[in-house]
Parts: structure tokens; sequence; C-alpha cells
């Protein structure tokens, strides 16, 4: 039995055992000067702000700052533009550059810094009080001089190239796998040799494998080899169930070798194999080829909030507030609900079930019911709910 849990912390979060205060994303070579355009994205991996006016990055000093629960900030080399000839720094680049950062230049908190990366790669070490991270990069990974950044998959803790230029400061990062396989295929002379082929794949496992969502494009490359040209090619087709697509001529290469591509439509999303259908009409001769990718079981779950709050409550009061889940995967999921919240403001909070069983696409309210003690100190409390769920067999 397949088991995920996914922990909503009054805001979305996955629990991972990482350190209160991490580094989530690296501007170490920007397009801009070095000086003005280098910048740190750290995260705050924790129900309770943490003070960070001890830390240092690489021994150097930055401005004091307390970082909310599950907040993230920039710390940036140049955040203003200072008494340079260029009109370059942080705010600059996104912000709107009026000499100030506030929220007309973004949703997020950015602060100066005073550190120096290296564009042949280095150390970027946390350290302090509240604080201690330890983080190795280099220009292999990508990110060098291009207008992107290095972003760290919280998921498994590795680095890769931000997918949109400038990267995610202030908010979560935008990077997703996406992986080719090449298969080659050795035709006799009389048709045309698929010489490589290449599609979207999700993991970096044996086969091809895809995480299926309806009318996601699969992305598809093959090389022909044809020692006739390719004028007496009548068509490239592929097929997926009942999903059909054309290829069409990209590049020539040579006069005997040229790229087709295009795209197919995922129709359904049932995990299992599938055979995906290749057919080249060369002349009225017919080549076909045959490749057994996977659908992987999609578990998870969406919920409609990024976080619940109660707002202002009065000590014995009690408050009601709802949120939805729903089950974006392609199995049916029995999720069971905890949550977490100190024991000190609250007699209890309750919910009504337990646990929902919801079918693919499915989706559920769930009503949690907050009652507070008397007496209860004045302050904020935080917490967290966790949808822990499993394939329902």
């Amino acid at each position: 039995m397949k088991k995920i849990s996914l922990v909503i912390f009054l805001f979305v979060f996955v629990k991972i055992a990482w350190a209160s205060v991490i580094i989530t994303e690296i501007m170490y070579a920007p397009n801009i000067s070095e000086n003005d355009g280098e910048w740190i994205e750290l995260y705050n991996n924790e129900t309770k702000e943490i003070d960070l006016s001890n830390c240092r990055i690489n021994g150097y000093n930055f401005d004091d700052i307390v970082i909310e629960p599950f907040e993230y900030i920039v710390i940036a080399r140049e955040l203003i533009d200072g008494d340079d000839t260029d009109n370059e720094s942080f705010e600059c680049l996104y912000g709107n550059c009026d000499g100030y950062w506030n929220e007309s230049d973004g949703n997020y908190r950015a602060i100066d810094g005073y550190f120096a990366l290296s564009n042949k790669g280095g150390i970027i070490n946390l350290t302090g009080e509240n604080c201690s991270e330890l983080v190795i990069y280099k220009p292999e990974i990508g990110a060098l001089k291009n207008g992107r950044t290095l972003e760290r998959n919280l998921k498994n803790n590795e680095w890769l190239e931000s997918n949109v230029i400038g990267g995610t400061p202030g908010k979560e990062n935008s990077i997703i796998f996406q992986n080719f396989v090449r298969i080659f295929v050795f035709i006799n002379d009389t048709l045309p040799e698929i010489v490589n082929f290449s599609m979207s794949d999700d993991l970096e496992e044996d086969g091809i494998q895809i995480i299926p969502q309806k009318n996601r494009p699969l992305k598809i490359n093959i090389t022909l080899m044809d020692k006739n040209g390719f004028d007496d090619i009548d068509y490239v087709n592929v097929s997926l169930g009942e999903t059909r697509s054309k290829l069409v001529l990209v590049k020539n290469i040579s006069a005997t070798i040229a790229i087709f591509s295009g795209e197919l439509l995922i129709s359904e999303v049932k995990p299992g194999y599938k055979n995906l259908t290749i057919i080249i009409a060369d002349d009225g001769r017919i080549l076909s080829y045959n490749v057994t990718i996977k659908f992987l079981e999609v578990i998870a779950i969406d919920v409609s909030k990024e976080s619940l709050n109660f707002g202002v409550v009065n000590p014995g009061e009690s408050v009601i507030k709802n949120l939805t889940i729903s089950n974006l995967g392609n199995v049916e999921l029995n999720v069971n609900i905890r949550y977490e919240l100190s024991k000190e403001i609250y007699r209890y909070l309750e919910s009504p079930v337990e646990s929902v069983i919801l079918a693919p696409n499915e989706e559920k309210t769930i009503i949690f019911r907050l009652i507070t003690k008397e007496g209860c100190k004045e302050g904020r409390y935080y917490g967290r709910i966790s949808f822990e769920y499993e394939i329902e067999e």
C-alpha cells in the first residue's frame, strides 16, 4: 500500500526534516553587475518566528530581521542602488526603482546583505544562534549569466536551474522535472530508420514513466534517417489509445537525416502500462514501432485555502471555519485528518469526521470548530492540520 502525508500548517506545507531556516534559492551569476545583482533566499520551515539578528552568511552580517513562520525573505547584496554610476540593484531589477523596497515593489520582504558569490561555484554557509545551513553550488547545474537562478527542490533537496527568467524571489520555486529517454532503432535500408526517439519523461529510471494529467501534452521527438530523402514520406503519426497526432518535419540535419516533432495529448489518466505506436508511411510502405510507457499512480490532494485563519477570538468563544480538500490524482484515496495546536489556548479543535474517502477528481468540504479556553493569554498562536492519505484498496 502506498502512503503519503501532506501537511497543512494553517499554510500549505510539506513536512521535511531540515533546519528551521533553510536556503531555497541563489542568484550567484546575474546578468547585471555582480555587486548589484547577487541575492540569496531564506525560508522559515517552522511554526514560530525566528530572530536572525545573530546570523551570518560566510561570516558576513546582514540586516537584522525576524522571519515569520513559513515566510520567504531575500537577502540582496545591493538591495537599493548605491552611489555607483549605474542604475542597477535588486530593487531596480525586481521592483519599481524608486530607491525604497516596500509593498509597491513586491509582496515579500528583502534586506541588505554583505557577501560575494563566485561564478565558479562555492559554499554558502549560514551560521548563527538560530540558523545553521551549508550549501555547495556549482555552475554545472546552471544559472550562469543567463538570467536564471538555482532553486532547491523541497521534495528531494536537489538543486536545479529555475524555469523562469529572474527566478522566484520571495515565493515558491518554479522547478519541475522534465527528462528525456532515447531509444535507438535500426531498420533495413528499404525503409526509413528511427535513429533517435525521445519523449516527455517524469522519472530518471529505466523506461518511460509519465505522470498522467488529462489533456497534458506529451512532447515527442523522432530523428529519422532515409537514404532516399524525405520527399517520399507521406506522414509520421503517433497514437496512444484513442488519441492520435501527426509529427511534422522541424529540422533537416542533412539530406538523409531529419527531426520530426509534435505533441500528443493525454485523453485518459488511469495508471498502468500503455502502448505508444509510431507509424511512418514512406511511399506506400509502413514502418510501425511500439513503445511501452507507464502511467504512474498520481497520489495528490489540494486544499482550498493556504491558511485556516480563525481571526481574533475572545477567550471561551467558539469559532467555525471550513476548507475543501480535492483529490487531484488518478486513484481513490483514504484521507485521515489530524491537527496540532497549542493546548494553552483551546479546549478542543474538532472536525465532524476523522477521515474521508475521495475518488479521483472528487472534493469534500471539512468543517473545523475551535473552542478557546477561558483565561487564555493574549497573543498569536500557530498550529497545523495534517492530511495523511493512502491508496484505498
